[in-house]
């Protein structure tokens, strides 16, 4: 009976023992069951940054194609009234050399090309009225010309922001995309530590059944 309650005493000692540890255990499994809650909220979250961030990324990029083809647009249309500036310089040139070509005829000269002097008049006056116009439409030009080139640096400085924020958005992708793995690496050792937990209650609890 003695030898029987010293192994009775003996094996409650043991259970007691096991029974503590089993406590001990369930508790890591709560707290490990948190962490592993925490991360995996934490995760999603990064996750819908990475998300947010990409979108911007995306709609800065889109901008910035879209503000390149406006400068292109610009561009070209510089180019048109350039071309049209030279065609009305040219235009008037030819006029003055006509007008200057007019004012070296001597009158003799001038009374065996027409017929009247009122035509030649007449000729002379549309051609200093031709001239006023012209010179008027070139300075129209210019101020046109002007104004395109004053709204090309406005979209080329606007497309100077846009490439900052796009690198600025790169950088922040890059640094969700490492947390997150981070975030990944300490939940699967979390995963893991809760397996193994798992594994060594499951054994206290077999072997509290067998005492």
């Amino acid at each position: 009976v003695d030898r029987l309650k010293t192994q009775i005493g003996e094996r409650n000692n043991r259970l007691l023992e096991i029974e503590k540890e089993i406590a001990n255990y369930q508790n890591e499994l709560k707290k490990v069951g948190s962490e592993k809650k925490t991360l995996q909220s934490a995760i999603g979250q990064l996750e819908l940054e990475r998300k947010k961030i990409s979108a911007d990324l995306s709609y800065t990029e889109n901008k910035i194609g879209f503000t390149d083809l406006e400068i292109s647009k610009i561009n070209l249309e510089i180019e048109s009234t350039e071309q049209d500036i030279n065609q009305n310089k040219n235009a008037i040139g030819e006029i003055i050399d006509r007008l200057a070509e007019n004012d070296r005829e001597t009158l003799l000269e001038v009374m065996l090309r027409h017929q009247n002097l009122s035509e030649f008049w007449g000729a002379i006056s549309t051609l200093e009225n031709l001239r006023g116009a012209m010179g008027n439409e070139v300075k129209k030009l210019a101020s046109l010309k002007l104004l395109l080139e004053e709204k090309r640096d406005e979209q080329r400085g606007k497309r100077d922001k846009l490439l900052d924020l796009k690198d600025e958005y790169s950088g922040q992708k890059e640094v969700l995309e490492n947390n997150k793995s981070e975030k990944d690496r300490l939940l699967k050792q979390t995963k893991n530590k809760e397996s193994n937990y798992q594994t060594i209650l499951a054994a206290k609890q077999k072997a509290r059944a067998e005492i």
